[in-house]
């Protein structure tokens, strides 16, 4: 069944030109005998009748090379033709005698190749759908571990023969492989059933095997490093007299062996194999998709006890190019790139998740959002992850090198997470993205170019694995999603609205007003650098946490984004949802700086010479921060809107207000001397007077809003109020840009009398001062001159733009051209200038960036349209994003289904 489907134009299995004679492959026989080739010697082959031609006639001299023509050409062609029978036949004869004195030489069966049943193995370890697995040159295996895969030796020699011929497989991780860390597994091919534990590797002998063809199933225990692994097979005799023990002591230190691509196809035939019941695809071990490469090392000599042996000296440090003289043995090394991923659907793996829906999301699916915007107007931006992408798994594995992470703790999920969120940035040397939050990207890409990762990725290593610039947390976040989906980490990205950075551990964001009401940057000091962000975009990532208490399992909170340094590295966690809810932050990883990002209060300090600090606390609100925290829901996909979101803020924290709630965050500030100063400031003042700053619900890009503040009296007495209302434009990190407008009064209050306070912006007066992302903070300050009464609030709000149709045919079909068309309305009273198209469409196209020609007009309809032809088919998605020197940032998302021809 082997031989069946062959491509066309092949000898088969049996051919008598081997497949591989194109190839200089490098095969040396220790200490045979065998005699060169020579041109002339005694009776070697090339011997030279000179004088004779071919054919039995006289050459051109009309002589032979006896000296004499007296009895004629025919008599020295017979002597000739004796003469050189002789000689082969002789030489025929010493080789024969050669190779019975060395019976063992000849006797071990050579690998000529290996076949990684590529599709067959992707389709059970669910790994179809990366590029690389469908590669027409260089294939690659793309397994998961905690299960087994197939993989088969085609022998060079001879049939398989399990009584007589001894196969090691050697599965090695990393440049050192080693037994005791897990990095080299060594396991004899000897069985038709697996006999080892679970906790290790195990081959057996396939049912499928036929003649020289060794078909093998390969079980991979769950805690397997995660990464690119190689074979050796290392090949001898079971019991031959003469073998040798291998000489432990010549075996020298491991060398590098340099990294090669093997050639490689997926022409994977179907036949009735008996493999079929495993929906395996039938092996065809003359397929293209065999890897066979001259740099494919093979040595021989002989071995008695060559797994014992092999695998002590593998322990010791083991070098193949080194053997004993006196013996005999042979490995074929295979340098085919062998991924082995984590597998969250076993259940040994500690990334098991059981629930298939979750599983479909947070592992398989390739699109989703990262949430950006304000906690009122918050907005979901797609994203395409790519995961399968052929750039993506290289990539993941190359950042884990990078990152130093030992070979040993590949296989723990905890110690990879940790490494792939310090080298996602640049404060790493060699990270992937340099951020930026200033508004200067002129040397490198705008952030809210970006619409998914695959472009990062390709540009990092095209650049020659240099930081890619830009970027902000909610791509730090993207990046990180498609890193740990690409391994089989269990991943979403997730949003905090209104999160704290507190720099002091007060476990407070204080913020300090001076007279006039105007905000005071960096505190009295200039030492109080806390700031509230907009949003801030992490990440939870699924897994078992065995360094913990029991409980402690589940969802880990995991930042990427450089704010704290943790051993030395710019990244936080992962820390347990759990830990965090309960407020049991002493537990690994950063679990007080995670805290404090959801549960910080807010302070305000005016200014006020009374005070012996020169400084009383205004107000302290204790719900601003940690609003929300969103992420995408499962198996829903809103293009638009933004219904598909859910708020997982009860995963983080107890119920807001609740005695749970509260009590956990004053233990916490009992652990800071300096929050319980804070917290214990004494500010007796006496309210009589209500302050209402109103909220607005929406606000378009050009059109103008108010700012609304009401003042009621509800004393007996009259009151004077002082007012101060102030608008900034900001960064999503509540880094100030520059004021809009200010607006201030003075005025007197009846008893239960009120008054409103308004401040109006026009486009005119805030369009050209915004910044990206559209964000308005506004501060309300007012002073009650009777009493000392003080009201502060402060309120964010983010412009709303225009959305970015994606209009597409109802009917597209896998590899036929389609068009696709983008539009979108200028809400602007000025043209737009150098405008920007980039489309994205993980698995059905490459990135795209379209530098439109011309300018739209004022209040004028955008439209692009494009071409091209969707590589897969199945439910697929689009993104763009379209940006201008005017306004930028308007982006879109359309699913589609593509159907198969």
């Amino acid at each position: 069944s082997l031989r069946r489907n062959l491509p066309a134009g092949s000898s088969g299995m049996y051919s008598d030109t081997p497949r591989t004679s194109n190839y200089n492959s490098t095969v040396s026989l220790v200490a045979t005998g065998q005699h060169p080739h020579r041109q002339g010697g005694y009776g070697g082959f090339g011997y030279s009748n000179r004088g004779c031609h071919p054919h039995g006639g006289a050459g051109k001299s009309g002589k032979g090379d006896m000296g004499s023509n007296r009895r004629g050409n025919s008599y020295f062609n017979w002597i000739n033709h004796l003469r050189s029978n002789y000689a082969n036949s002789f030489e025929r004869r010493r080789r024969e005698e050669d190779d019975d004195d060395r019976p063992v030489s000849m006797a071990v069966n050579k690998v000529d190749r290996v076949h990684w049943y590529f599709k067959g193995n992707a389709r059970t370890h669910n790994t179809i759908r990366y590029d690389l697995i469908h590669d027409q040159k260089e294939a690659k295996p793309i397994l998961r571990r905690g299960q087994e895969f197939y993989v088969a030796l085609r022998f060079r020699d001879r049939d398989f023969d399990v009584k007589r011929d001894r196969i090691c497989l050697h599965f090695r991780f990393g440049p050192k492989p080693c037994v005791q860390k897990g990095t080299l597994a060594v396991i004899t091919v000897w069985n038709d059933k697996f006999t080892r534990s679970k906790y290790d590797w195990d081959v057996r002998i396939d049912s499928g095997s036929r003649g020289k063809d060794l078909v093998m199933q390969v079980f991979v225990p769950a805690s397997a490093p995660v990464g690119i692994w190689r074979l050796d097979v290392v090949c001898g005799l079971q019991h031959h007299p003469n073998a040798l023990t291998m000489n432990t002591n010549a075996l020298n230190q491991r060398s590098s062996t340099n990294i090669h691509t093997i050639s490689t196809n997926t022409m994977d035939p179907k036949s009735s194999h008996p493999m079929n019941h495993h929906s395996m695809d039938t092996p065809s071990m003359d397929s293209p998709s065999m890897s066979t490469h001259p740099s494919n090392k093979t040595t021989v000599t002989s071995n008695r006890k060559m797994q014992s042996d092999a695998h002590m000296a593998h322990m010791k440090g083991f070098n193949y190019e080194d053997y004993n003289d006196e013996g005999l043995w042979y490995v074929y090394s295979d340098h085919t790139d062998v991924y082995i991923l984590f597998n969250p659907w076993c259940f040994d793996d500690n990334v098991y998740m059981e629930d298939e829906m979750k599983r479909e999301e947070y592992v398989m699916n390739d699109y989703g959002k990262v949430y950006m915007g304000a906690y009122r107007r918050c907005r979901g931006r797609p994203w395409a992850f790519g995961q399968f992408d052929d750039v993506v798994l290289p990539v993941a594995c190359y950042i884990l090198d990078l990152a130093h992470i030992t070979d040993t703790d590949r296989g723990n999920s905890v110690q990879v997470v940790k490494a792939i969120s310090s080298v996602v940035n640049d404060f790493h040397e060699g990270g992937i993205m340099e951020g930026r939050w200033d508004g200067e990207y002129n040397d490198g890409v705008a952030p809210y170019k970006w619409t998914g990762t695959v472009s990062i990725l390709e540009e990092y290593m095209q650049s020659g694995y240099r930081p890619v610039k830009y970027g902000q947390c909610w791509i730090f976040s993207a990046l990180f999603t498609s890193i740990c989906r690409t391994l089989g980490i269990p991943c979403r990205s997730v949003t905090n609205y209104v999160s704290a950075h507190d720099t002091n551990a007060t476990l407070s964001i204080d913020k300090f007003f001076d007279k006039e009401g105007s905000y005071f940057e960096g505190g009295p000091n200039g030492e109080n650098w806390d700031s509230v962000w907009n949003f801030h975009a992490w990440n939870d990532v699924w897994m078992r946490r065995y360094d913990l208490p029991k409980g402690f399992d589940g969802w880990q909170a995991v930042d990427s984004t450089p704010q704290e340094e943790c051993d030395k590295k710019e990244q936080c966690g992962p820390v347990s949802l759990e830990a965090l809810r309960k407020g049991e932050i002493g537990y690994n990883y950063d679990g007080s700086f995670m805290y404090s990002q959801i549960n910080s209060d807010i302070m305000h300090w005016g200014e006020d010479l009374e005070y012996d600090w020169g400084w009383r606390r205004m107000k302290i609100n204790r719900y601003r921060v940690g609003r929300a925290i969103l992420t995408k829901q499962v198996g829903r996909d809103d293009d638009c809107g933004d219904a598909d979101k859910e708020d997982i803020l009860k995963e983080y924290r107890n119920r807001e207000g609740s005695d749970s709630e509260r009590w956990t965050i004053q233990s916490h500030i009992r652990g800071s001397k300096r929050g319980q100063e804070y917290h214990d400031f004494k500010s007796d003042i006496n309210d009589d007077c209500r302050f209402d700053l109103f909220e607005l619900d929406k606000i378009e890009v050009g059109d103008p809003f108010t700012i609304r503040v009401v003042v009621r009296n509800d004393s007996a007495e009259h009151r004077t109020v002082t007012a101060t209302l102030n608008a900034h434009s900001v960064y999503y990190t509540g880094v100030h840009h520059s004021q809009l407008k200010k607006a201030e009064g003075k005025f007197q209050l009846g008893p239960k009398q009120q008054q409103e306070v308004i401040l109006t912006l026009n486009c005119a007066e805030y369009w050209k001062k915004l910044v990206e992302g559209c964000m308005i903070k506004t501060y309300a300050i007012c002073r009650v001159q009777e009493t000392g009464q003080t009201f502060t609030e402060e309120e964010d709000y983010v412009l709303d733009k225009p959305k970015l149709e994606i209009k597409i045919p109802k009917e597209v079909k896998m590899d036929q051209q389609c068009q696709i068309t983008f539009t979108f309305k200028n809400p602007l009273d000025m043209p737009l200038t150098e405008c920007c198209l980039s489309v994205d469409g993980a698995g059905i196209m490459r990135p795209r960036k379209f530098n439109i020609e011309g300018d739209i007009a004022p209040h004028g309809q955008f439209s692009h349209t494009m071409k091209f032809k969707p590589l897969v088919h199945g439910d697929r998605k689009i993104i763009a994003s379209f940006s201008s020197k005017e306004i930028y940032d308007i982006f879109g998302g359309k699913k589609f289904i593509v159907m198969k021809k």
